[in-house]
């Protein structure tokens, strides 16, 4: 576990390493500026458990410096894309085991899991047989 979250810490400081080296290339940002900010990211990064936690610490440090704003929207939206994807994950593993017994339970979690603002949370209180295949499965 310490292994995966040393190396996922590792993916957040690359992440704004590109992000500067990006800034950088297209002179948004001076050297200077960029090490500072690099600067302040390392000796905060210990602090960093999950996306959710990377995502506040940016958003806090782009009151310090403006030109992370947009590495916070980027961190938003790889956070949605994943936390959808995950969704889209757990319901083609639990229809792929249903589909033979429930075709329409099949299809109504389906119908379900299509909406854009539904949660894997949603989806376990809507259906208890979802619910008992996540905790089961662990997923």
């Amino acid at each position: 576990m310490a292994i995966n979250q040393a190396s996922q810490k590792e993916e957040y400081a690359k992440a704004v390493c590109y992000f500067l080296a990006e800034q950088l290339s297209i002179r948004n940002i001076e050297l200077p500026r960029a090490a500072e900010i690099a600067q302040k990211v390392t000796e905060n990064i210990r602090l960093i458990e999950t996306e959710q936690d990377f995502s506040r610490f940016i958003k806090e440090l782009s009151g310090d410096f403006e030109e992370l704003y947009m590495l916070g929207d980027r961190i938003e939206m790889h956070i949605h894309v994943s936390v959808r994807k995950d969704l889209e994950e757990k319901v083609r593993e639990f229809v792929v085991n249903i589909l033979p017994q429930d075709t329409n339970l099949a299809l109504q979690i389906l119908n379900e899991a299509i909406k854009d603002d539904i949660t894997v949370q949603d989806l376990c209180l809507k259906f208890p047989q979802f619910n008992h295949f996540i905790s089961k499965n662990i997923i």
